[in-house]
């Protein structure tokens, strides 16, 4: 219950800086979903975030879900963000709200959230109001424990632990595809005097 109101408390601030961020003209609001994925799981994902973008750099907050759509598991990341043009980078804490149904079982904070990609906005298709968000994400989620059967011992452990190490390694780095949406009537990036190619117009 406890991870749940957490997980309550981050999303209602966010909602409640929503709608007065996006009256001002130099903030961007922008809604996303698409998917997720590590060497081990699939998830389904939805981020908001909240920039102040005058220019070709900016700063703000956002949030990321993860739902596990193999493993049923839930993740919420709320992280700060930069924005240089059409690249975004980001770290905050990964909580883990529902545990994995077959992976190792862990609890409460779970482990330091990254995330790297493009926000490309498409405006030969949607007039710059739609954006393909391409990243990658490193966090540390629950991973399979994999158990070696030679039937000795010591070299059973040493498997164990060398598969369960690499496997852990592998599924920090997780791969996102996604798209993007402003919440308001502004093209996202041509009114920051941006063209499609990433330039300063």
């Amino acid at each position: 219950m406890k991870r749940q109101l957490i997980a309550l408390v981050i999303l209602a601030g966010i909602a409640a800086l929503v709608p007065a961020q996006m009256q001002q003209r130099s903030n961007e609001v922008e809604l996303g979903a698409g998917v997720t994925s590590s060497i081990f799981a699939l998830y389904g994902s939805a981020n908001v975030s909240v920039v102040h973008k005058p220019e070709f750099i900016g700063g703000g907050v956002a949030a990321k879900a993860l739902v596990g759509l193999t493993q049923r598991d839930f993740y919420l990341a709320p992280y700060g963000r930069l924005e240089i043009g059409w690249v975004y980078l980001g770290a905050g804490p990964l909580l883990l709200i529902r545990q994995p149904t077959d992976f190792a079982q862990v609890d409460g904070f779970l482990s330091l959230f990254t995330t790297l990609g493009l926000g490309i906005p498409l405006d030969d298709i949607a007039n710059g109001k739609l954006v393909l968000d391409l990243g990658a994400d490193a966090s540390l989620t629950p991973s399979p424990v994999f158990e070696g059967d030679s039937g000795n011992v010591f070299a059973d452990i040493l498997a164990t632990l060398v598969a369960t190490t690499i496997g852990v390694v592998f599924n920090t780095v997780k791969v996102n595809l996604a798209s993007a949406t402003p919440l308001d009537s502004r093209v996202r990036r041509g009114s920051r005097n941006w063209d499609k190619n990433g330039a300063v117009g």
